[in-house]
């Protein structure tokens, strides 16, 4: 039986968890699985947690946004929960029938060895990736990060197709014209409807951009339906408040020539709006493209299970064409921040994906994932649950990687 590495010890620098097999028995991090077999006695157990499937069952491995796969199927038993990454088990047949739901939100995959599903980060030295050289970094307002999300989020919802929507996107146009950029709305057919995505770019750039700065401005509410309120503050308001805070620095330190701000929308309904993006290619050059830095919910502190840990958290995902990125983001949080990192190479359901499918080094930036946020795609993700101390730090650790980078090519 393979086995997905889902859990990391922060013993660096080793990259993967410790993991042993043994007849019937999986063990990883710390938690063993056994296999169509009771656990042993107490006395017998070599981790501190224990899981017995039963002999039908094998463990899958489940990507979530949110907690909206438990909230879908609560009587599925998950052995280990890290948040967005889950180790469940269930039956092949079962594994099946959720494997071929139209469910963007999730998915479910067999688990198979050799793979770093995620790791915890020990802070990584400022040599150890290229950060910027600049001895200060552009001040990021907090006022223009919070007044931002606010005003998202006073808007009853930012559903694709809703008036609302368009509501967000002539807030945002307005916001980041007056910052310094020229800003172009684009039409994208959505099935039943069409949405809109706000390309920004500082208003003297010259030549491709070397940086692409994006998050999703739709916002859903998966229970009620696409009238019900869906206030979005941190899916994805906190991003898309992000980018304006981000445009808004760079472009008072006269740093945003090579960059380019991107929002999107139905990302909440597939991708669609950055998958219209990367295939019309208008705006970049993909040759010249060095970083995609997507944010999706980054402002709610979400208490990791162990007391002692950080809260001040971040996740970062990417591909293994990501993995300078990833490599200078760690290096950004560690010289710039607070911040205590994860790091994966499994890349889901967010506007990353779309930028790596086409073979561009992109990743997400989101809030640390241990006890992942309860109240996305609903009613109640409202300003309350946002704290703008986590969110100015992520800000930081993308802004002194994207000033890197900006450098880096000059």
């Amino acid at each position: 039986m393979d086995l997905a590495i889902v859990d990391y010890a922060a013993r660096p620098p080793v990259r993967a968890a410790a993991l042993r097999s043994s007849g019937n028995e999986l063990v990883f991090g710390d938690t063993s699985v056994f296999l169509g077999s009771p656990a042993p006695s107490d006395g017998d157990v070599r981790a501190r947690r224990n899981a017995a499937l039963a002999f039908d069952e094998r463990p899958y491995l489940v990507t979530q946004k949110g907690r909206l796969f438990q909230r879908a199927y609560p009587d599925i038993n998950v052995i280990v929960d890290k948040g967005r990454y889950l180790l469940v088990s269930l039956s092949p047949a079962r594994a099946a029938q959720i494997q071929t739901s139209d469910e963007p939100c999730f998915k479910i995959e067999p688990v198979t060895g050799g793979r770093v599903v995620y790791q915890r980060m020990a802070s990584a030295p400022a040599s150890a990736a290229m950060v910027t050289r600049r001895a200060a970094l552009p001040p990021l307002s907090e006022s223009v990060f919070s007044d931002a999300l606010a005003a998202l989020t006073g808007l009853p919802t930012r559903h694709s197709t809703s008036l609302g929507y368009l509501d967000a996107i002539e807030l945002c146009r307005m916001r980041l014209t007056t910052a310094g950029c020229t800003v172009a709305v684009e039409p994208v057919p959505l099935p039943g409807g069409t949405t809109r995505n706000l390309i920004a770019r500082a208003t003297n750039a010259q030549g491709p951009p070397r940086v692409i700065v994006t998050a999703h401005l739709d916002s859903v509410n998966h229970d009620a339906g696409p009238d019900a309120p869906a206030p979005g503050a941190d899916d994805n308001g906190s991003g898309s408040a992000g980018v304006i805070a981000l445009a808004d620095a760079l472009l008072a330190g006269d740093v945003a020539g090579d960059v380019l701000f991107a929002l999107f929308g139905g990302e909440e309904q597939g991708l669609f709006g950055s998958r219209a993006f990367v295939d019309a290619g208008r705006h970049f050059d993909r040759g010249a493209v060095a970083a995609v830095i997507n944010m999706d919910m980054i402002g709610s502190i979400n208490p990791p299970d162990d007391p002692n840990a950080a809260r001040l958290a971040v996740l970062i995902e990417g591909a293994e064409i990501s993995r300078r990125l990833v490599d200078a983001l760690s290096a950004a949080a560690a010289a710039h921040t607070r911040l205590a990192v994860t790091t994966s190479l499994q890349p889901f359901a967010s506007d990353h994906l779309p930028f790596i499918e086409a073979a561009m080094p992109a990743v997400l930036t989101i809030e640390g994932e241990d006890s992942t946020n309860r109240f996305i795609h609903g009613g109640d993700d409202t300003l309350e649950h946002i704290d703008p101390v986590l969110a100015m730090e992520i800000l930081k650790m993308n802004l002194a990687c994207i000033v890197g980078y900006v450098d880096e090519g000059n």
